[in-house]
C-alpha cells in the first residue's frame, strides 16, 4: 500500500500549507495578478518528479525524469471539491510538464509553479498532459536563485502566451 491509499488525509496539512504560502505571495506581490485566481484556494499547487521510462521522450528531462504538477482547478469547470456525508473531498489533477516547465519551477519555486499553473489553466485545450502541447513558458529556464524577489522578477519577465 501507499500513504495515499492507507491514509488519504496524511498530506492534507501539507497541501493546505502550500495554499497558504501561495496566497501570501499573491497578497505580497499583487502585480502578479494571482489574487483573483479561481484555482488558488485552500489546497495549493505542488510539483514532483517521477521516473520517465513510461513517458514520451519529449516530456523527459536530461535526468530521465518527468515533472508533474498537482493542483485542483486546472481544468475550468471541474469542481475543486465535493461534499460527501463523511466530509469535503478535494479533487486534484495531475499534469505532465515539459522539461523546461519543470526547470522553471526548480529555478523559480512557488512563483514559477503558480504561474505555470495559471498558464495551463488558461489553455483552450482541456487535455494538458500531452507531449504535443506547446510549453507554456517559451524560454529556457534561468539559473536557480534563492531570493524571493529575484524569483518574482524572473517570472514577471516571462513572455506572454
Amino acid at each position: 500500500t501507499n500513504t495515499f491509499s492507507s491514509n488519504p488525509f496524511f498530506y492534507l496539512p501539507y497541501f493546505k500549507k502550500c495554499g497558504k504560502k501561495e496566497r501570501q505571495i499573491a497578497q505580497d506581490f499583487p502585480d502578479l495578478g494571482w489574487l483573483d485566481e479561481p484555482g488558488l484556494g485552500e489546497i495549493g499547487t505542488f510539483s514532483i518528479e517521477v521516473r520517465g521510462e513510461a513517458f514520451p521522450d519529449a516530456l523527459v528531462n536530461k535526468n530521465g525524469c518527468v515533472g508533474m504538477l498537482i493542483a485542483n482547478g486546472v481544468t475550468k469547470g471541474l469542481p475543486t471539491s465535493i461534499n460527501l456525508p463523511a466530509g469535503k473531498v478535494h479533487i486534484l489533477e495531475m499534469v505532465a510538464l515539459h522539461p523546461d516547465e519543470l526547470g522553471h519551477i526548480i529555478a523559480c519555486g512557488i512563483p514559477g509553479r503558480v504561474e505555470i499553473f495559471r498558464r495551463l489553466r488558461a489553455l483552450s485545450s482541456k487535455w494538458c498532459s500531452s507531449a504535443t502541447r506547446p510549453s507554456v513558458v517559451p524560454i529556457p529556464p534561468p539559473p536557480k536563485t534563492n531570493s524571493a524577489n529575484d524569483k518574482i522578477k524572473k517570472v514577471s519577465s516571462w513572455p506572454l502566451m
